[in-house]
């Protein structure tokens, strides 16, 4: 795909725009006939917001351009949906055995689509429910009791981990048992957090509670760092924090500087996310949701998302989605070392993966450059 499609699509989603309908209609009709706009649109994980975004501007339904949009909008939505309804069976066993449980993440954001009207438009696939570390196990065996079975390799070890093994039930949907929300937080300060300062919602015929828009917008960055460069700059992440800059909720960016000054780990390492590139992160989500960061981000220079979109599809399509390719070009757009290597792997191995790393941070900057000068 073009640079003018990446373009144009970044300018689709983007919630609030000085384009007018007609025009954005007009872009979308050129985009849709860019091969395999759609397949990217799904496996960035934004195929419902797109598919938004084009009704909220004029496209009709019946459009003949909307049609593979539309099916896999709706593929999305069903499993959102059977997610949705795996949370609610689960809440339904633990409220019977009166244990204590808060939604965050992906659901917690679905549940409070009052609040943010955008926050159930991107894809999820698991559920994540928060319980007090002393009654995790407990909530986990009473899934189990009712029917719950392991969804990964009942050996492999959680013992370290912030949720317990993932459990699937009858609707195919894994549940994971958090005792906190990130592998860098307590888990008393994490129920604090999510807990303490919350927000009422009706979802599914009950009176939740769910955390509020400074924890919901911090849940989407740390989870996003937690994962990683390649995972963080993905849309269907920076779509999370989008929904929930747009809605023009109450943020405390005091806090939010604050934990940003040294509580997120990156994935398997023990690098920390600096201040620049959550900032980074942030000043990305605030332009697709079409909002502006405050005062103190002034100057912040948003993540390239065009440049490592396109990147993405160029390597999904060329190099079978080589994930190291897609790794390091993340980690190059945020100035971050290269991938970490665990300490007990063979000295021949960690050359390796210095050199192949270092091989795939030459091919983007390359491919970068030349794009760059070309203009597309």
């Amino acid at each position: 795909m073009s640079r003018s499609g990446i373009t144009r699509l970044l300018d689709l989603l983007r919630l609030e725009t000085a384009a007018s309908a007609s025009e954005l209609s007009a872009a979308w009709l050129e985009l849709a006939s860019e091969p395999g706009i759609v397949a990217l649109v799904a496996q960035e994980g934004a195929e419902v917001w797109l598919y938004r975004r084009l009704r909220q501007v004029g496209v009709a339904n019946d459009d003949p351009s909307i049609g593979t949009l539309r099916a896999s909008a709706h593929r999305s939505v069903v499993r959102g949906l059977r997610v949705d309804d795996e949370t609610v069976a689960a809440l339904a066993l633990l409220d019977e055995a009166e244990v204590p449980v808060a939604l965050i993440k992906g659901q917690a954001r679905r549940a409070a689509t009052a609040l943010y009207p955008w926050a159930d438009a991107r894809s999820i696939s698991d559920v994540d429910l928060l319980v007090r570390s002393d009654h995790a196990q407990r909530a986990w065996d009473i899934l189990v009791a009712g029917g719950y079975t392991f969804a990964v390799d009942p050996a492999r070890s959680y013992a370290d981990h912030h949720h317990l093994p993932p459990i699937i039930g009858s609707r195919k949907v894994a549940v994971e048992i958090h005792t906190s929300t990130s592998p860098g937080v307590p888990p008393l300060e994490a129920w604090r957090r999510t807990t303490a300062v919350s927000d009422p919602v009706t979802w599914s015929g009950r009176s939740l509670r769910v955390p509020c828009a400074t924890e919901l917008l911090w849940h989407a960055v740390d989870h996003a760092f937690v994962q990683g460069p390649a995972a963080a700059t993905r849309l269907r992440a920076l779509l999370d924090g989008a929904a929930i800059l747009s809605s023009g909720r109450e943020i405390d960016w005091d806090l939010i500087r604050h934990r940003m000054a040294g509580e997120v780990r990156e994935a398997d390492s023990g690098e920390l996310a600096t201040p620049a590139k959550m900032s980074q992160w942030l000043a990305a989500a605030a332009e697709l949701g079409g909002v502006a960061l405050p005062a103190s981000f002034s100057g912040t220079r948003p993540l390239p998302i065009e440049a490592l979109v396109r990147w993405r599809q160029i390597v999904r399509g060329a190099f079978a989605g080589q994930p190291h390719l897609i790794e390091e070009a993340s980690r190059c757009e945020m100035n971050a070392t290269w991938s970490p290597v665990p300490p007990t792997t063979p000295a021949w191995k960690r050359a390796r993966r210095t050199l192949a790393a270092a091989a795939a941070r030459a091919c983007y900057r390359t491919w970068r450059a030349v794009a760059t000068q070309r203009g597309h």
